[in-house]
């Protein structure tokens, strides 16, 4: 058995104790994460605890300086100095760029703010002006004159990427003020993106996109790194940009991106014995989620760590024109398979995890959902209709993919999309659309049909094309512009359609989707949601004491009350921080949350109806999973305290991964379709679905990143 120590999450907590707990086959402790870790980041606004203390690095969230603001450093490179790493980038505005900023750190995780290295000038006539551009600032120490010395893309004021040169600016200290010297063109040529780079003999090189990004070329710098030498060489001419260069065991390697404005593109990677060349193409070095668009990112910059053979992290931005002060950074540990380059996507890691493999305990929770999701798909190889039990399969597959990106998984949802052509009910005639049940295709506004609608946004957001959520719009605009408001009459129905809607306000930013996700939410309570048990009726026709359980106790089916609070967990998620109903909803979770704990069996899992084991005894699958998703979810995300829901989440998922799951991959002891528990039904270890293996993946994703978070820290 491993046991493992337990941070108590809370800040104001600083116990430390040591679970021990029993997982399929083995033993072992747990912990966590989806761009949101160990700090949450919430999509509006500044998080509560953005101050706090930092332990890991978390690619694509936002990061905050130590003072609680956004870190402004992009397209920047680092420079480690008197034991102390410092970070210079581009200081941007919403739209433009405003000079260049540099932050300072001892451990690589938290950074203060030290001001601006250099300014733009007010003076008109200066090349560094307020119209004029700056950008992926790098800096070097000369040991010889003792300077610092700064080289950055610059585009003269109001002359754009045609004037593109480099620009030099010097400091007596690292952090500045800087002086900007002057501007030139190595040996003539445009420089476009750029990087630099210090060999181990102390001698420094220029790397830059030439020639309207055609060219990549090198050149040597002076001994003062002030100019460029006449040792200039074109590497390859292949239109490519962004380098971003590093040595290892005597190769160099060098990583670049495509040309395609701020869209992200497949990264390329090349390595020399020489810096001068020839280079050599190796691929792509990028595996994971959008590994094909470097993980949404653009390369800027290799950090070789100090103190760490051989470790090497991968910093790039993802850009965000919109808004480039909010563009994001990626920093990924660089590992090597056959002395070969590979970066892979993880969610969360740090300095002692980033070049080790997984843990026992976290590598058996991915082993599981691996083997659970190969034998679904292995089984299953058609594609059926877009109808809720198969579209909340595909929720599950995709959480997976999103979680390790496995291009099978995403490949087997897409098929589905295709088969179905981006649909959920086909019609066209808005005036027969209905939303009671049916199966049929003029149900189109019956939230089983809509499900579906999940899982093609999600894969619209791997790919903007407008097919893939074109019908998901006309399906929810034409529903939300009805007088409508009781579309949710079960609870299964908010499962189906809230994350739908928090996907497309995602998406669309139309507010619209959050004021009618709340205005239905209000209808479902008012006739499902039972104030004193906190738990929802799977219908109005359950409602106590219209409807009693066979002992004469209120009726909660498990696995209704597994769909609304898995859709909670997954609106607050994506709501925006300043959301009006924010704090009700918050409410409603964490009032199910503990209804839930307290109703769950010795054996890890919760019965049909959960206020009455005897009504339907007996483990079942889908509702444990879902209930365990939450939880872990809530954990993962510091709205659950870790010392009360951990122990919940030990016994649930020792139940899934040992007891629910048989030998082969399958997934037993879930409840058939229906909408109640029903006395006398059989429900044993070959009674399975696709919605119970689909919540089955969203429960091991969150114990996977229970324990990533876990084991980061």
């Amino acid at each position: 058995m491993i046991v493992l120590p337990i941070k108590l999450r809370k800040p104001h907590l600083l116990l430390l104790c040591f679970l021990a707990i029993s997982f399929h086959g083995m033993g072992y402790a747990k912990k966590r994460f989806d761009g949101e870790l160990s700090v949450m980041h919430l999509p509006d606004g500044l998080p509560e605890d953005s101050l706090k203390k930092q332990t890991s690095f978390q690619p694509g969230a936002r990061w905050y300086d130590e003072s609680g603001k956004l870190i402004n450093a992009h397209g920047g490179g680092l420079l480690y100095d008197k034991k102390t790493y410092y970070w210079f980038g581009e200081k941007r505005g919403a739209k433009a760029s405003e000079g260049v900023n540099i932050y300072s750190s001892r451990d690589l995780y938290n950074w203060k703010y030290e001001g601006v290295a250099l300014a733009k000038s007010t003076d008109p006539a200066s090349e560094i002006a307020t119209k004029g551009l700056m950008e992926r600032p790098k800096v070097i120490y000369n040991h010889k004159t003792k300077k610092y010395v700064m080289w950055f893309h610059l585009e003269l004021p109001g002359r754009g990427y045609s004037a593109a040169r480099v620009g030099i600016a010097v400091s007596d200290k690292v952090t500045g003020p800087y002086k900007y010297l002057h501007s030139f063109r190595p040996n003539g040529h445009m420089s476009r993106d750029m990087t630099l780079f210090v060999d181990e003999d102390g001698s420094a090189y220029y790397i830059y996109s030439a020639r309207d990004n055609y060219d990549l070329r090198i050149v040597k710098l002076s001994d003062d790194f002030l100019s460029a030498t006449q040792k200039d060489t074109l590497l390859f001419s292949e239109h490519r940009e962004a380098p971003a260069l590093f040595k290892y065991k005597g190769d160099y390697y060098l990583i670049t991106s495509g040309c395609t404005g701020w869209a992200p593109n497949r990264a390329s990677l090349h390595t020399s014995k020489s810096l001068f060349g020839p280079w050599q193409m190796v691929g792509d070095p990028m595996k994971g989620v959008l590994a094909e668009k470097t993980f949404d990112g653009q390369s800027t910059y290799i950090l070789p760590v100090q103190g760490k053979k051989d470790a090497f992290i991968f910093m790039a931005d993802r850009w965000n024109p919109k808004n480039l002060t909010d563009s994001r950074y990626l920093w990924l540990p660089i590992t090597f398979e056959n002395n070969s380059p590979v970066i892979e996507w993880t969610e969360e890691w740090n300095l002692t995890t980033g070049w080790n493999p997984l843990p026992a305990a976290q590598q058996e929770v991915k082993s599981i959902i691996q083997k659970v999701n190969n034998y679904w798909q292995t089984t299953n190889p058609t594609h059926g209709r877009a109808f809720w039990d198969n579209a909340a399969y595909h929720t599950g597959n995709m959480e997976a993919y999103f979680l390790f990106g496995e291009e099978a998984y995403r490949n087997y949802s897409q098929a589905w999309a295709e088969h179905n052509e981006w649909k959920g009910a086909k019609s066209t005639d808005k005036s027969t659309w209905k939303y009671s049940y049916g199966e049929t295709d003029d149900y189109v506004l019956f939230g089983d049909w809509q499900i579906c609608f999940q899982t093609y946004i999600d894969l619209y957001t791997l790919k903007h094309d407008s097919i893939r959520i074109v019908r998901a719009k006309e399906v929810m605009e034409y529903e939300m512009s009805t007088s409508k408001s009781d579309y949710w009459w079960w609870a299964d129905g908010l499962y189906m359609v809230m994350p739908v809607m928090m996907k497309l306000y995602k998406e669309t930013g139309n507010k619209q989707y959050l004021d009618k996700l709340y205005e239905y939410f209000t209808y479902a309570n008012s006739i499902m949601y039972d104030t004193e048990a906190k738990l929802y009726y799977r219908d109005a026709k359950y409602v106590y004491p219209k409807h009693k359980s066979v002992n004469g106790h209120k009726d909660f089916w498990a696995r209704g009350d597994g769909w609304v609070f898995a859709a909670l967990a997954k609106v607050l998620k994506d709501l925006p921080a300043n959301d009006p109903h924010r704090q009700e909803y918050i409410a409603k979770y964490k009032g199910m949350a503990e209804a839930i704990r307290m109703c769950q069996q010795p054996e890890g899992y919760w019965t049909r109806s959960l206020l009455d084991p005897a009504h339907a005894p007996g483990p079942e699958t889908s509702g444990t999973a879902f209930f365990t998703y939450g939880f872990l979810w809530g954990i993962n995300n510091s709205y659950l305290d870790e010392k009360t829901y951990l122990p919940v989440v030990q016994k649930s998922w020792q139940y899934l991964s040992t007891f629910a799951l048989q030998s082969d991959g399958k997934i037993g002891y879930v409840q058939p379709i229906g909408e109640k528990a029903i006395p006398g039904q059989v429900v044993d270890k070959n009674s399975t679905s696709n919605f119970g293996v689909g919540a089955f993946l969203l429960a091991g994703c969150e114990m996977y990143r229970y324990l990533n978070w876990k084991n980061s820290k």
